[in-house]
């Protein structure tokens, strides 16, 4: 999941929690939310600073890949 997948799924999690009816309901949707927020942030930061350092690379790909090539990616890189 890119960066922007991650800031549309935290709006539509927010949107749905401010809908719900139910408290719990209201609680789940509102943590996945900040969930998603704070990966969409932590890809625009890596995206728009200097990504001129030692893992420069790294972030680029992973904060711009789907989630399954990232998570193989990461899964890969634990096996070295």
């Amino acid at each position: 999941m890119t960066g922007p997948e991650h800031y549309q799924r935290a709006e539509r999690f927010a949107r749905d929690a401010a809908q719900a009816t139910d408290a719990a309901e209201e609680s789940v949707l509102l943590r996945h939310a900040q969930v998603h927020a704070t990966l969409a942030a932590a890809a625009a930061t890596a995206l728009a600073g200097d990504l001129s350092g030692p893992n420069a690379a790294e972030w680029a790909a992973v904060a711009a890949a789907p989630a399954e090539a990232s998570y193989a990616r990461r899964r890969q890189a634990d096996r070295r």
